[in-house]
């Protein structure tokens, strides 16, 4: 929430003794945490253009069972609707994939299992993702997470829903305010949370996709890699 700090002062007091105030308390802007790297070839020389996703770890609540991540989310309706069903991310609210549309479902329990892929057919990493499921009488919203388990598949070319891409310098750096951490979860084997640990994985155009290895996020600080292929 933005507040609006006010500085009084009497006819007496300078301008610039009015300014000093005014300055002094304008809040400011915390620098991203991120987690950045370079990408590099064999010959240490920079990789244009490769398209960066993130792996998860996961790890046991204390006093829970370790859950394994799901790709499906299930529901309950009492009564038949006529619904629209759609996956977004929950951070920024952006449309990954319309499930079906307007789709009748009787009264009954049901499970959704996502592919994994976005609106453009891309695939996506893991992450946290929201099911949307709106109709005549239900309006249902629930958080999920995704994991994936072909990574090597990612090398055979097809485009991947990149969290950053490297530039000119072989450089990225995602954000990691809208990441998992810490999000808990149920499972069949009981309740998981996601680690601040991740691995990140480089797909390039062309070539064989290459990995980092697992690196943990500071909360403060990020992470910094440099992920090149193996020699």
């Amino acid at each position: 929430m933005r507040g609006l700090l006010c500085c009084f002062a009497a006819i007496a007091v300078a301008l610039l003794a009015l300014s000093a105030c005014s300055d002094s308390t304008k809040p400011r802007q915390e620098p991203p945490v991120t987690i950045s790297g370079t990408v590099l070839d064999r010959d240490g020389a920079p990789i244009v253009g490769a398209s960066i996703l993130l792996q998860h770890a996961y790890e046991p609540v204390p006093d829970g069972d370790g859950a394994k991540p799901q790709t499906g989310v299930e529901f309950v309706l009492t009564e038949p609707d006529t619904a629209d069903i759609w996956i977004t991310s929950p951070c920024t609210g952006d449309t990954v994939r319309v499930v079906v549309g307007q789709y009748p479902l009787e009264a009954g329990r049901y499970a959704i299992f996502w592919q994994g892929r976005d609106r453009e057919n891309r695939r996506v990493g893991d992450g946290l993702y929201r099911l949307h499921l709106v109709g005549r009488t239900t309006d249902l919203h629930v958080d999920f997470v995704y994991t994936r388990d072909d990574w090597a598949a990612l090398a055979d070319g097809e485009p991947v829903a990149a969290l950053d891409i490297t530039d000119s310098t072989g450089s990225f750096s995602i954000d990691t305010a809208c990441l998992p951490f810490g999000f808990e979860f149920d499972g069949p084997g009981g309740r998981n949370l996601v680690s601040r640990s991740v691995r990140l994985w480089v797909v390039v155009p062309g070539q064989s996709v290459i990995s980092s290895d697992w690196v943990t996020v500071d909360a403060e600080d990020g992470a910094e890699v440099v992920i090149a292929p193996a020699p």
